[in-house]
């Protein structure tokens, strides 16, 4: 498997793991999937410190990110090669036989 990695400098990774976790909605916070209300009178849910750290996070976005783009692109490039090729098949010939 190939590796594709990039060179951030020191003075800036901070910025960019801040600006990635705000545009992407890095929730601090995160459901507890373990919590059970067993008092009626207790919250229905229970929110942890997210166990996916901001750096995780960032990898992950940018993994999602690599994936949609490039499974996008494929997509429209399906598209536009089926289209090219309709447009230049012969369309059937079709004849009334009452006519």
């Amino acid at each position: 498997m190939a590796v594709f990695s990039i060179d951030i400098a020191d003075e800036d990774i901070e910025r960019i793991i801040t600006a990635v976790c705000s545009v992407y909605h890095y929730p601090a916070q995160v459901m507890d999937p373990d919590y059970v209300a067993s008092d009626p009178e207790a919250p229905p849910v229970q929110y942890i410190d997210n166990p996916e750290n901001p750096y995780q996070f960032v990898n992950r976005i940018t993994r999602q990110y690599l994936t949609t783009i490039t499974t996008d692109y494929e997509k429209q490039a399906a598209i536009r090669s089926a289209e090219q090729a309709l447009s230049a098949s012969t369309p059937p010939q079709i004849t009334d036989p009452a006519v």
